[in-house]
């Protein structure tokens, strides 16, 4: 089994490298010193009168001679030296130089090692920015065997940068197709049905304009949704907070849509706490409403609705139950996603756009909250709202 080597931070790997290359200097410079002393040393002694050897050795020894002979010692030393300083003809005399571009080779060796080392995960990156750039949108940059902390997280942040362009640029893709789908059926109704009234197919009545007037609140719809989102994507979902009572903002939505979902047969249960907090009461009614809307249309079968608000010491919780056919465990992530629907939903025989659940999230978010969507054992779906109790913003 292949270990990855754990990445070490950039400047651990400057500083273990600063000092390879200084001790490396300071061993070659000891070597090559000490072995050219003894090399010249040698060769002075061979070169030496048999006198001045005799003094030398006897100075090896520490037994100091007469100061005469130590002077001509002296003065033979210096003229030998003199006759060979500076040659490089005798390869002993070339040592200090050997060990000196044997410094500085290891110098270079790191030097182009380290350029390695941060070079290949930079060149990865840019070469998989060039691919992106000429529409690969896939392209990924790639880890090297041993890396710095720094540049290895360069890379995945790259990466990830590249997952969410990857994944936005597809979701931009299918949600130009999703709006003109969403748009094209209420505008293909009322063209129809205008167009009938005018030939006179159609007798003007009040169910006629009804139908046509529902047509038109679900364009109202769609844009308001499409509106939200696009706001809360690019940040600019401004909330006009105020003191509010999220009890009241409910029974005000119930009272909305409870004609609707009476004439469907379904069963209404509430449990309401009186719990007020700052909140834009516009939006959070917007949310609950697309809520109601996700049960009236993908719950129809259960025909069954509780709403309850309760309180936490940080925050509050509003809970919507249905009896429908809930979602696929696996496919619950996948809910608050634009014009997402699952494959069994019978949304569009009903009117749904897939918008209703990401416009709840988008809202809960922009108040700092959560949204959470599980299934409500043993059918149903159980939606949750969890807000920040605020006592002013």
């Amino acid at each position: 089994m292949k270990t990855k080597l754990k990445p070490i931070k950039l400047r651990t790997i400057f500083a273990i490298l600063l000092g390879i290359g200084v001790l490396s200097t300071v061993v070659f410079v000891y070597i090559g010193t000490v072995t050219f002393l003894d090399i010249e040393t040698k060769k002075l002694t061979a070169k030496l009168s048999p006198e001045s050897k005799k003094t030398f050795e006897d100075l090896q020894k520490g037994v100091v001679g007469d100061g005469e002979k130590l002077a001509a010692l002296q003065r033979e030393s210096f003229k030998l030296q003199k006759e060979k300083f500076g040659s490089l003809e005798d390869p002993t005399d070339k040592t200090v130089l050997e060990f000196s571009i044997a410094a500085l080779l290891v110098w270079v060796l790191m030097g182009i090692f380290l350029s390695s080392f941060l070079s290949k995960p930079i060149l990865s990156v840019a070469e998989a920015a060039r691919k992106i750039a000429n529409g690969k949108i896939d392209a990924r940059a790639k880890h090297i065997g041993f890396e710095s902390q720094e540049t290895a997280q360069l890379v995945e942040d790259f990466n990830f940068m590249a997952q969410n362009l990857e994944r936005l640029e597809k979701e931009y893709k299918y949600s130009n197709a999703a709006i003109a789908h969403e748009l094209r059926t209420p505008l293909t109704i009322l063209r129809g049905r205008l167009q009938g009234l005018k030939d006179n197919y159609f007798t003007p009545s009040e169910a006629e304009f009804s139908i046509l007037i529902s047509q038109t609140e679900t364009l109202a719809r769609i844009v308001e949704d499409l509106k939200t989102l696009s706001l809360s994507m690019s940040q600019k979902l401004i909330l006009n907070y105020s003191w509010a009572d999220l009890s009241d903002i409910i029974s005000e939505t119930l009272d909305f849509i409870n004609p609707n979902l009476e004439a469907l047969g379904f069963k209404i249960e509430f449990e309401l706490q009186s719990i007020s907090t700052y909140v834009d009461k516009d939006r959070l009614k917007q949310a609950l409403l697309a809520a109601m809307q996700n049960v009236k249309i993908h719950a129809s079968d259960g025909k069954y609705l509780k709403i309850s608000v309760s309180k936490t010491k940080k925050n509050a919780l509003i809970t919507i139950l249905d009896k429908g056919p809930g979602l696929p465990d696996e496919k619950l992530a996948l809910a608050t996603e634009r014009f997402w629907r699952n494959e069994n939903s019978r949304s569009r025989d009903f009117g749904g756009t897939g918008l209703g659940l990401s416009v709840i999230n988008a809202i809960v978010t922009a108040h700092k909250g959560n949204f959470n969507i599980s299934n409500n054992k043993p059918n149903g779906l159980k939606l949750e709202i969890i807000l920040p109790i605020l006592n002013s913003i």
